[in-house]
């Protein structure tokens, strides 16, 4: 027999007089419980989803740390060097004005590359805008539009630069990867997610203390509700009542007391938690009734106590799912239902990296050749010819 079905307390009678004499209707009671039920259902439905997006984004994140970041930190320290390559090559005198150009908008597009890159160091990025805009002179015409286009960048290392002078967290760069849509706790939807857990009940009604959006809640705050529902109504006197109802030492049926075994343990963790939630629910699938000593301001404030635990594992899971932003991507990138085609994602990925890496490193022994650094700016020059013809026939 599943433990939801166990028997209910056998007193009906008893039952049926005290809610007679509390002045509850049969209705009144049937609709106070799916409120509540209602509630706790949206709250376990919640918990379910952070735990299932808390295993994946690990399992995920372990690939990934594994098979993809070796590989994204090659790329960057390749890219540094094929940069620093063509800095050299770009202060060479006998480079002419159409070579310098070419040299100087791939030089940017580099760095701008790095600066967008989580796994770039700083210092790389650093070092090679301090090499490029010394050697820069602004009143050459062609050095002066690379030092404008430069501009962003040696704003924000001086902008870093203060806001670690004044001890204070720089920002967290936010790396695109080109493959995910930018998502928000607003109009983010995994295809994952739990149908109703993001939201209680509709028969559920918000307290007006409480606010609509979970991100914005003062945790103090909630968690002094929490502590005042719950000293009102008391987990000490719904755990004994609990007590009469589930001891083991009280049933004769083996099988039942075995039951009854685990539903105590439940109930004892959940008195140990002070979780009032989780002791009415018990009460209200093994007993059949509310409290009898549950009036109706004590019903108001449980309804508050349990909406109040819904916003914060709401708040919780908003927290984990799109408080680290890369992590979101990452999870995005890769996330399937079966372990096997998600390895298979990472394997592709990597491979397509490892792809790059080589594409890199040739890029740089060719640059070392005459011959080679030609065929280089002939392809950056046709890249470039392509980029102009977009942005006039864009407006950009």
């Amino acid at each position: 027999m599943p433990l939801s079905r166990l028997s209910p307390r056998t007193q009906q009678k008893g039952l049926t007089a005290r809610k007679n004499k509390s002045g509850r209707s049969g209705n009144y009671a049937c609709d106070t419980r799916s409120r509540h039920l209602g509630l706790w259902e949206a709250i376990r439905l919640t918990r379910e989803e952070l735990g299932n997006w808390m295993s994946l984004s690990t399992y995920i994140d372990k690939l990934f740390r594994e098979s993809i970041v070796p590989r994204e930190q090659r790329i960057t320290n390749a890219l540094g060097r094929l940069t620093g390559s063509l800095i050299n090559h770009f202060d060479n005198p006998e480079r002419d004005d159409a070579e310098r150009s070419l040299l100087g908008l791939w030089i940017i597009q580099n760095i701008d590359t790095l600066n967008n890159h989580p796994f770039a160091t700083d210092a790389e990025r650093r070092d090679l805008l301090t090499r490029f805009s010394g050697i820069l002179d602004d009143d050459d015409p062609i050095e002066g539009q690379l030092i404008r286009l430069l501009r962003p960048h040696t704003a924000a290392v001086a902008n870093k630069a203060e806001v670690i002078d004044d001890d204070e967290e720089p920002e967290e760069p936010v790396f695109d990867f080109g493959w995910h849509k930018k998502t928000s706790p607003a109009n983010g939807n995994s295809k994952n997610n739990s149908k109703g857990a993001a939201k209680p009940a509709s028969n559920a009604k918000p307290n007006d203390d409480i606010e609509n959006d979970a991100d914005s809640i003062d945790p103090a705050l909630l968690d002094e509700k929490i502590k005042k529902s719950q000293k009102s109504l008391s987990v000490d006197r719904l755990f004994r009542q609990l007590a009469k109802v589930l001891h083991p030492d009280r049933e004769q049926n083996e099988t039942l007391k075995a039951e009854k075994h685990l539903l105590m343990s439940q109930c004892l963790e959940a008195r140990q938690k002070k979780d009032i939630d989780a002791l009415l629910q018990l009460y209200c699938e093994h007993v059949g009734d509310l409290p009898e000593d549950l009036t109706d301001t004590s019903h108001q404030e449980l309804i508050s106590a349990l909406e109040l635990q819904l916003k914060l594992v709401q708040r919780e899971l908003l927290q984990q799912r799109f408080g680290d932003a890369l992590l979101t991507q990452i999870v995005e990138r890769y996330t399937d239902s079966n372990n096997q085609r998600m390895e298979a994602k990472v394997a592709l990925h990597a491979k397509e990296l490892d792809q790059e890496i080589r594409q890199n490193e040739a890029t740089i022994e060719r640059l070392d050749t005459h011959a080679g650094l030609k065929m280089a700016l002939n392809k950056r020059r046709s890249i470039e010819l392509d980029r102009m013809t977009i942005d006039e026939i864009t407006g950009s």
